[in-house]
């Protein structure tokens, strides 16, 4: 049984494509990841300002960043239809080593 917190560590492996059912009864595939590279730098917080409250962990929903559109997503775990490690995609923010051909 998938568990949020084995998706959760998954995500934070890499980028994957992402299908699952959304509350409306469609399937959605979708490119993400909780990659700490591929996260939104958060501005720091400006004098005096209190860090917004933190909300309650849904325990059947998982949030990671959608590379797609560049915004944080959920998905409830039940919907989860199926999680594909993404090989050989490069996004323009980050560089990585191709193979050779030798």
């Amino acid at each position: 049984m998938l568990t949020r917190s084995s998706l959760m560590a998954t995500l934070a492996t890499g980028v994957f494509d992402i299908t699952f059912t959304k509350v409306s009864g469609e399937i959605k595939t979708t490119r993400g990841t909780l990659q700490p590279q591929f996260l939104p730098v958060t501005a720091p917080l400006a004098e005096g300002e209190a860090p917004k409250s933190k909300k309650a962990i849904n325990e059947s929903l998982v949030n990671f960043y959608d590379l797609s559109v560049n915004e944080w997503r959920s998905f409830k775990i039940d919907g989860i239809q199926a999680i594909n490690l993404v090989l050989n995609y490069t996004p323009s923010v980050a560089t990585a080593e191709q193979p050779s051909d030798k």
